[in-house]
């Protein structure tokens, strides 16, 4: 019991230290995620009380019935949100890079 105990503070004290600079730009979401964000507000609008079983079920659905030129708008959207994700972090590990490495 103790060693997964310890195991367990292990892992949480790795996972702190991973997520130690809030600077740093978070990945951007998938196609099917942006999809699930949009339908899930107007799903919560249209139905009010809803469970989110219930919706991720709906949504769900709905993806699988895109065709792909809608599929591909959301694709679009995912590709254009990754082009401005690398530019972000390209900035942010050349402004980390000029503070660790200060000229004289």
């Amino acid at each position: 019991m103790l060693k997964t105990k310890e195991n367990r503070q292990k892992k949480m004290k790795q996972k702190e230290e991973k997520n130690t600079n809030p600077n740093k730009p978070k990945k951007p979401a998938s196609s099917f995620f942006l999809f699930r964000n949009e339908t899930r507000m107007n799903l919560q609008q249209e139905v009010p009380g809803i469970n989110n079983s219930r919706v991720s079920t709906i949504i769900s659905v709905k993806w699988k019935e895109l065709d792909d030129a809608e599929r591909k708008l959301w694709t679009n959207k995912a590709v254009k949100a990754m082009v401005a994700y690398k530019k972000e972090l390209e900035e942010y590990k050349a402004d980390a890079a000029e503070k660790n490495n200060p000229q004289p």
